[in-house]
C-alpha cells in the first residue's frame, strides 16, 4: 500500500502580493460601481452596460481569487493565527 505524505501547498500562483493591497483595490472597484448605479434607467446604452458587467466581473475575480488564497491557506494550517485573523476579515 502506498502511503501518501502531505505536503504544503503551492499557492504562489495566487497568492496576492499583499491582501492590504488588493482589498484597497477591490474596495475602490466597489466604490467605482456604486456610482454607476444611477445610470441603470431605461435609456441604458448596451455600450455602458457591457462596460458594468465587465468591472462587475473584474471585480468578482478579485475577490474570488484572494478569498480562495485565504481559506486555502487556513486550511493548510488552522492553528496559523495570521491565516485565522486573515480569514476574519
Amino acid at each position: 500500500m502506498e502511503t501518501y505524505r502531505s505536503k504544503p501547498w503551492d499557492l504562489r500562483d495566487i497568492a496576492p502580493k499583499s491582501i492590504d493591497q488588493t482589498k484597497k483595490i477591490i474596495e475602490s472597484k466597489t466604490k467605482k460601481l456604486e456610482l454607476q448605479r444611477k445610470k441603470f434607467t431605461n435609456t441604458i446604452s448596451s455600450q455602458q452596460f457591457i462596460s458594468f458587467i465587465q468591472e462587475l466581473e473584474s471585480l468578482r475575480q478579485e475577490c474570488e481569487k484572494l478569498g480562495v488564497f485565504v481559506q486555502l491557506r487556513f486550511s493548510e494550517d488552522s492553528t496559523n493565527q495570521k491565516a485565522i485573523a486573515e480569514m476574519s476579515q
